[in-house]
């Protein structure tokens, strides 16, 4: 997670992500997707609510290329 960006993560932060299928992968599909500021409380957000990068990616495509983290969750909220 280190080499991701993620720093000074604690034990409990850890355990946590990986808790809830937050692992490496993932966060490279979310930075690939355009989301480089994550914190431990939105990708656990984002993972819990089963926003990938694809989800991310594919409304990219359709021309909503600038949506913040809260906005994703809000619309995957919707089932939109």
């Amino acid at each position: 997670m280190k080499a991701l960006g993620l720093t000074g993560l604690s034990v409990a932060d850890l355990i946590n992500l990986r808790s809830q299928g937050v692992t490496p992968d993932y966060v490279k599909e979310m930075k690939q997707a355009g989301y480089d500021d994550l914190s431990v409380s939105r990708l656990l957000s984002l993972r819990s609510q089963g926003v990938s990068g694809a989800y991310a990616a594919e409304l990219k495509a359709l021309g909503y290329s600038s949506l913040s983290v809260n906005r994703l969750l809000a619309l995957r909220g919707q089932g939109i």
